[in-house]
């Protein structure tokens, strides 16, 4: 059973997906490809932000992570014993375990998607791995794209600048539709705190 007590709010919904994608694909544990699935269907979350800057298109990654769910052996449940739970396998443990020592790394005190997506980076020969690794994604790189997205530097693109992570309340993360609530921080040292006030 994964704790959700150190997730943020964003976290805890690619958690909840990827108990959804399970169903969808007839299977009765999540993987590390469940969650990979779930982190790039959040269209507004980091992971989304993340794989933008590095050229990466989502769709054509979660259609050759459909590919290989859809070729992952379906769920063989005896009898009803188990039936209706949702079990995590040792690989989904060891991600949860990594991201938390980089969420711990990173002085952060919750375990946000960038924190699973950099520890599913982390993998090594996994079907997740393999996909990751034929576009060029490895740790470093995403560790970088990460910390463009999270730093007050202006992105490629518009001239936006994203507020950091670390500037945000417990158990949530910012999304697009932040902008629309806060405006351009670029001019605003905090932004954040003209909520606070």
């Amino acid at each position: 059973m994964m704790r959700f007590d150190r997730f943020t709010e964003r976290a805890q919904e690619a958690a909840q997906r990827a108990a959804e994608i399970i169903q969808r694909y007839g299977h009765n544990q999540i993987d590390t490809e469940h969650i990979l699935l779930a982190l790039i269907e959040q269209p507004e979350g980091a992971i989304s932000q993340i794989l933008q800057n590095l050229n990466i298109q989502g769709v054509d990654l979660s259609d050759r992570l459909d590919y290989v769910l859809k070729n992952t052996q379906k769920a063989s449940i005896f009898g009803n014993r188990g039936a209706g739970q949702v079990f995590i396998t040792p690989r989904v443990k060891r991600i949860v375990d990594v991201a938390n020592q980089e969420a711990n790394r990173l002085k952060d005190e919750f375990i946000s998607t960038e924190h699973l997506f950099l520890a599913i980076l982390d993998e090594k020969n996994t079907p997740a791995a393999r996909l990751l690794e034929t576009e060029g994604l490895t740790k470093d790189r995403g560790r970088t794209a990460g910390d463009r997205s999270q730093s007050r530097k202006p992105l490629q693109g518009p001239g936006k600048v994203l507020p950091r992570f670390d500037k945000i309340s417990p158990g949530r993360e910012i999304g697009s539709r932040d902008w629309q609530r806060f405006g351009d921080p670029a001019g605003d040292p905090d932004p954040f705190t003209q909520n606070q006030k």
